[in-house]
């Protein structure tokens, strides 16, 4: 017998894919930045969430509101950095976009329809996964130049 769990339903949601790409660029792509960094790369600015996979995972299997609670907190964290790298910067392409409120709303659906634990399990894996265009693990094999334009899109 088959079962529909619903979760590329949860995968292919804007919402989702948005807080999804917030994390990682929060986590292990912060993270990729500031390794480069210390090799004489340009200076990552985002603040490195070490703590945010853990709270994911954690936080999806309390009861009660414990697991929106963090991505709101993180999400208004992630919108004000974004934000203010433009305002330093002067330049609005210098951040990747905030996630939207019809973004965070869809999300909000989500988890509401299928659960903290099923979506927050989906967020953190799917969260910490490289994009299928994205060049950070090829700066390994020398591959910096593609790396460099990657992050500019973002």
């Amino acid at each position: 017998m088959e079962t529909n769990d619903g979760f590329s339903q949860i995968l292919d949601d804007p919402g989702f894919e948005a807080v999804a790409r917030a994390v990682r660029n929060s986590t292990v792509r912060a993270q990729n930045r500031k390794a480069r960094e210390k090799m004489g790369g340009e200076k990552e600015w985002r603040k490195v969430r070490y703590d945010l996979l853990h709270d994911l995972h954690r936080t999806r299997k309390l009861p009660g509101n414990a697991f929106v609670e963090r991505v709101a907190e993180f999400l208004s964290q992630y919108n004000y950095e974004n934000a203010r790298r433009r305002e330093d910067t002067g330049d609005f392409r210098s951040a990747p976009a905030n996630v939207s409120d019809d973004e965070f709303k869809s999300f909000v659906v989500l988890v509401d329809k299928f659960r903290p634990a099923t979506v927050g399990a989906l967020l953190a894996a799917y969260g910490s996964c490289k994009e299928k265009w994205d060049g950070e693990d090829q700066g390994e094999a020398g591959n910096t130049g593609a790396l460099a334009a990657n992050d500019s899109d973002q």
